[in-house]
């Protein structure tokens, strides 16, 4: 009865394939189909488009002096934290194709950020 719920869980977060067979840290959960559309949702808001160049760029002196780079970067930790916001903008998906019925970006499953920035680069 356990598996049922877990596998019902699952596929209400759109991982269908079922538990990953590869081992995974706790509290690091898998990308599932409706992350990337809330990732892009953040990403092109209001707030991150007039900030995508600075994705990739390289980091500030005090940044390298305080050892945060890349995933830990101000970009990334400030999208990090509007990603798992509550915001009602990133969970919206203006879609009428059959491809994204099943997608729901209001569903947050929360990623680190540096697997956003990994989820940006796929």
């Amino acid at each position: 009865m356990q598996q049922k719920r877990v596998f019902t869980e699952m596929q209400r977060l759109g991982v269908e394939d079922g538990p990953s067979k590869i081992p995974v840290a706790a509290g690091i959960k898998r990308r599932t189909r409706h992350c990337m559309i809330r990732l892009l949702n953040v990403m092109f808001s209001e707030t991150f488009a007039g900030r995508v160049h600075e994705i990739d760029g390289k980091p500030t002196r005090t940044e390298l002096d305080s050892n945060q780079t890349h995933a830990s970067s101000s970009f990334w930790t400030g999208f990090h934290d509007a990603y798992l916001s509550d915001q009602a903008e990133f969970g919206k998906l203006n879609s009428t194709l059959p491809l994204f019925a099943k997608c729901n970006p209001a569903i947050i499953v929360p990623h680190d950020a540096a697997k956003l920035r990994d989820m940006w680069k796929d």
